[in-house]
């Protein structure tokens, strides 16, 4: 650890794996229940599937670079 770290390294390591794995289940949570429901019929339901795809993958970015930053 160096010393101007303010966290350890394992400590950034679990929250970017927390990001990744909260991301891939919000996605499938999201997926699964627009599958039951069969509702692909209006724009929102379409919008709320692009907008959380583009969530999954700001949130797996944000954990890469923030292990990429602190860790080295």
């Amino acid at each position: 650890m160096r010393s101007d770290d303010i966290f350890g390294r394992d400590f950034i390591d679990i929250v970017c794996r927390l990001l990744k794995v909260f991301a891939f289940g919000f996605c499938a949570v999201m997926v699964f229940s627009l599958i039951n429901t069969n509702s692909f019929e209006s724009w929102s339901d379409v919008t709320a599937v692009v907008f959380t795809i583009l969530m999954v993958m700001s949130l797996i970015f944000l954990g890469h670079n923030l292990k990429k930053r602190w860790i080295g």
